[in-house]
């Protein structure tokens, strides 16, 4: 039988994706960015002329899926929370890269340590109005994802931010199946208005693509939603940000934009702290996904108990690591590190968190499922990471107590 070019056989202690049983050792034939065939090396014979690749102690598994970060504030590194979220806020304004060249660097620096993270798929949130961020991931080339750029506007300038936004889809028309994607991200209910979100979800609609935004993410903003008042209020004078046309939705955040989230587009919320279960339940039936960061919750001190009660039985979970500010370390940036807080803090299950990870946040993001499993088909990539195989807990389990260097096997 003659060689195939570029045929991998991947012969690992253990493979796993978030659809099918682990294999317990498991091989996977790789071919030009396909996943051939995977299973159990019984039922995965190797290709003739293929290049062997054995990690008997690792196990594979599918590129890892960031719904929701901030590259751009890769450059500012960990910092330690003051305990005050309006102080945090001005501290990444003045902290954070204010030109093309810095923001560049910083992009750059964020998608290699989104690299090392195992990251295969990510949601970008741009900064205001900027393109940077997509044209440094597009010509960088090793990620596919959505660049969410963010849009604020209150009151009175709110038609300001609608044209921004409208300028902005007519210089980067519509690639629903493009590698890095366009899309639009009113801010927050503190910053942008219901015109913003209802001309987001509009044109967002139009270019077959999620919107995206912050959501119930404090207290503070709930207060906001529902009186104009309190923080963020105050906060939008200092900064010269507040006029008398600025009026309270009158309800918390999820109930008064749940109009806006059921139609016309997909929507993708990233925290979703501070809501009850009815709330949740409503903001399900609208088909929206939510983007749970985990050490971003712990990090301002958010309450852990009522996230883990709510969310874990929210449908359409995914997970994302807000900014690298939040992170308790800076040499990688890695969904992995989510999912072990989450099963080691709050005992959530190993498959169920895979499935956030992976399958359901690439849904969350309009990417075809397929890329990160197992299947036979095209696939983002493979990762493996090191885990006991003399140890009969599943290896799952084990990565998820002790998650250690993450290696890329395979990469389309």
């Amino acid at each position: 039988m003659s060689s195939v070019k570029n045929d991998l056989y991947i012969l690992a202690g253990a493979i796993q994706d978030a659809n099918a049983p682990p294999a317990r050792p498991g091989a996977i034939h790789w071919r030009d960015g396909r996943i051939i065939a995977s299973g159990s090396p019984e039922a995965v014979p190797c290709p003739a002329g293929a290049t062997i690749i054995e990690r008997p102690n690792r196990l594979v598994l599918p590129g890892l899926v960031n719904a929701h970060t901030h590259l751009d504030l890769t450059s500012i590194g960990p910092a330690p929370y003051g305990g005050d979220f309006i102080e945090w806020i001005e501290f990444v304004r003045d902290a954070r890269p204010n030109d093309s060249d810095a923001l560049e660097a910083s992009l750059r620096l964020g998608i290699d340590l989104s690299i090392a993270g195992g990251t295969a798929i990510i949601g970008d949130i741009a900064g205001v109005g900027s393109t940077v961020p997509i044209e440094t991931l597009r010509s960088d080339g090793r990620l596919r994802g959505v660049s969410f750029v963010e849009f604020f506007g209150l009151g009175s300038r709110q038609q300001q931010a609608i044209d921004a936004m409208e300028r902005l889809c007519a210089q980067f028309p519509s690639e629903p199946n493009g590698k890095i994607r366009l899309s639009l991200q009113p801010h927050a209910p503190y910053s942008a208005g219901p015109e913003v979100y209802r001309a987001a979800a509009r044109l967002a609609a139009a270019r077959g693509l999620v919107a995206s935004t912050h959501l119930a993410e404090t207290l503070a903003e709930v207060e906001f939603a529902r009186h104009a008042a309190g923080p963020f209020a105050e906060f939008l004078r200092r900064i010269d940000r507040w006029d008398n046309s600025i009026t309270p939705l009158g309800d918390h955040p999820i109930e008064a934009l749940c109009e806006v989230f059921n139609k016309p587009a997909r929507w993708l919320v990233a925290h979703v702290n501070y809501a009850d279960s009815g709330q949740v339940d409503r903001l399900s039936l609208t088909g929206a996904a939510i983007a749970h960061c985990p050490r971003a919750t712990a990090y301002f001190g958010h309450d852990t108990q009522h996230c883990r009660a709510v969310l874990q039985h929210f449908p359409r979970l995914t997970l994302g690591t807000d900014s690298i500010i939040n992170l308790d370390r800076s040499d990688r940036i890695s969904i992995l590190d989510e999912m072990s807080l989450l099963h080691r803090r709050d005992h959530i299950g190993p498959v169920y968190l895979l499935h956030a990870a992976t399958v359901g946040g690439a849904a969350a993001l309009g990417f075809d499922q397929q890329l990160v499993t197992l299947r036979p088909g095209p696939c983002a990539g493979l990762i493996s990471v090191e885990f006991d195989p003399d140890d009969p807990t599943d290896a799952l389990t084990q990565v998820l107590n002790d998650p250690g260097l993450i290696e890329w096997v395979a990469r389309s």
